[in-house]
């Protein structure tokens, strides 16, 4: 399995509100975690619409452990 072609931003949301360095718009929950990857390039943090945030931390333990 490869997991950036599996893992959405679903799986790997944070719940609350981010940190400084979040901004831009909502990432969709369902976009796929390597185009989230290229949203984070530039910050710590992103929203994510429905509510909740995804960092890069979060990303890397999934793609570490993808079943968590």
């Amino acid at each position: 399995m490869n997991p950036l072609e599996v893992l959405t931003a679903a799986d790997v949301i944070q719940p609350g509100e981010a940190a400084d360095g979040a901004g831009g718009d909502p990432a969709p929950r369902d976009m796929p975690v390597c185009q989230v990857i290229g949203l984070l390039a530039d910050k710590t943090a992103l929203p994510v619409q429905g509510g909740g945030y995804i960092t890069r931390d979060a990303v890397l333990a999934r793609l570490i452990d993808p079943r968590g």
